[in-house]
């Protein structure tokens, strides 16, 4: 590409959609194409003041992402409110200067997601809650409406539960999402929200989102996971979470 990317326009925000703030983008790829610019007074995100693009064919995002010198990683926008209110430096909040934390972790994942490793601790796992999903719509018979972003977002889920704590979340026997995933969702929510700052500067000082509430309303909550982790950890299961756990830092 030659001359500059094109720069999406305030007006394009007013349009986003607030519930999928994705769909906006989408929309903005269909309309500027495979790169373009955000205005930093449009598209406002903690730690980032320059100019934002976006990308979004494969071959741009390989480039970045093979580059981390040129492209150093930005925690911004949502990733930045999970490591403020929830995960603080972890592998995936981790700032680029913090490299030698994630570098760590990621030697110690990378030999899990191994193509011969994942079957070993995982196809059990999928095998059984993918059945469960099977069966359930079996039963239903062939009048029942079948909802794919919910029923997989179960599935995934009930899955990553069995196979990386050994833990039941049975959400396919309540209508209701387990409680787990409610949070999970409302977290998701408040961080893609704060991110999207597409107003005037007052509008911004006068948010529906309190910020100075916000902490308090994410930090004071119980770990609803802690006990779910805590008997994983007792357990004598060769689960993911057991190494993780356990294992010292990789010699090299």
């Amino acid at each position: 590409m030659t001359s500059s990317p094109p720069v999406a326009s305030i007006s394009d925000f007013y349009n986003l959609h607030r519930g999928v703030p994705s769909d906006t983008l989408s929309e903005l790829e269909k309309k500027y194409g495979e790169i373009y610019g955000l205005l930093p007074m449009a598209f406002t995100a903690s730690r980032i003041s320059s100019q934002t693009y976006v990308v979004n064919t494969h071959m741009l995002a390989s480039e970045i992402l093979r580059n981390q010198d040129r492209f150093p990683k930005a925690v911004a926008g949502p990733l930045s409110f999970v490591r403020n209110y929830l995960t603080r430096n972890a592998l995936l909040t981790a700032d680029h200067q913090e490299h030698n934390d994630w570098t760590i972790a990621h030697k110690i994942l990378s030999p899990w997601f191994a193509p011969k490793r994942i079957p070993k601790w995982a196809f059990n796992g999928v095998d059984d809650i993918t059945q469960q999903l099977a069966l359930k719509w079996q039963r239903f018979g062939s009048s029942y409406l079948i909802d794919p972003s919910e029923e997989f977002s179960r599935l995934v889920l009930d899955v990553v539960g069995l196979s990386l704590l050994n833990w039941r979340f049975n959400s396919f026997y309540d209508s209701q999402p387990v409680p787990f995933a409610v949070m999970t969702n409302e977290f998701v929510k408040e961080a893609v929200k704060s991110s999207m700052a597409i107003r005037a500067d007052w509008a911004i000082r006068h948010a529906d989102m309190d910020e100075s509430n916000l902490g308090q309303t994410w930090t004071d909550r119980p770990p609803i996971d802690s006990g779910i982790v805590a008997e994983a950890y007792e357990s004598n299961s060769k689960l993911i979470l057991e190494y993780l756990l356990k294992t010292g830092k990789p010699v090299s």
